[in-house]
């Protein structure tokens, strides 16, 4: 029989490796001596492994936040497709006028959350009775954005617009007085990230669907209607 692990001293793993390994050929055989090793020595592998992949992101910095694109001053247009009815005094008016404009906007987007600046806008259209309008409005414009890092705005305008409406004899009126204005809209920023990847604004461009009026001063007097949806661009300057 081979001699006994000693009691009295302390064992190192080597040497309990190779008197186990004695006990084993002389029992069974080299094959479960080997067995023997390999799971003692395993808890040695394990804890000099590296560390896992999640240790290794976990320990990684954080990436830089994406600037703000609603930032800075501002400047853009518009081109919209309108619909409208208008009510004036000289003759009547049954048949929408459908036609579409322009304008132009500028401003600053002093909050975040909120822009504010001016707009001018100019309509032209016609309805199946040959009657025709042209006219314009100047607005004080707001811009509220109810998630500030999306491009999504609701937007009100205030202030003063008139037009001229003809018959299809030639018969001139109009209209004119305190204007309004609300609208939603939503702008993309193509390949922004690539031109200012670290700086705030850009060129957004996207769709806009809104209403105008021009509300009338008493009963019965003049007042319009016009309903558009059309194609917005802005270029913010960031700040």
């Amino acid at each position: 029989m081979p001699a006994s692990l000693p009691t009295d001293t302390f064992v190192t793993k080597p040497a309990l490796v190779n008197a186990l390994d004695s006990r084993a050929n002389a029992r069974l055989g080299a094959p479960i001596s080997i067995a023997l090793a390999t799971a003692l020595m395993l808890p040695t592998a394990a804890l000099a492994a590296p560390p896992d992949a999640a240790e290794a992101e976990t320990a990684a910095p954080p990436a830089a936040p994406k600037p703000p694109r609603i930032d800075g001053g501002y400047y853009g247009g518009s081109l919209p497709f309108t619909f409208g009815y208008k009510r004036i005094q000289a003759f009547d008016t049954p048949a929408p006028f459908i036609g579409g404009g322009a304008g132009f906007r500028a401003g600053d987007a002093v909050f975040d959350w909120m822009t504010l600046g001016f707009e001018v806008d100019m309509l032209i259209g016609n309805s199946s009775l040959g009657q025709r309008e042209t006219g314009g409005q100047l607005l004080i414009d707001f811009g509220f954005y109810p998630r500030p890092k999306t491009p999504w705005s609701i937007r009100t305008a205030f202030g003063f617009g008139a037009a001229s409406v003809r018959d299809a004899d030639g018969t001139p009126s109009g209209y004119g007085g305190a204007a309004f204005r609300v609208a939603t809209r939503y702008e993309f920023f193509p390949r922004v990230m690539k031109y200012r990847p670290t700086k705030g604004g850009g060129f957004g461009i996207g769709p806009e669907l809104g209403w105008a009026g021009a509300t009338p001063a008493a009963r019965g007097r003049p007042m319009a209607n016009t309903f558009f949806v059309g194609l917005s661009s802005t270029f913010y300057f960031g700040s």
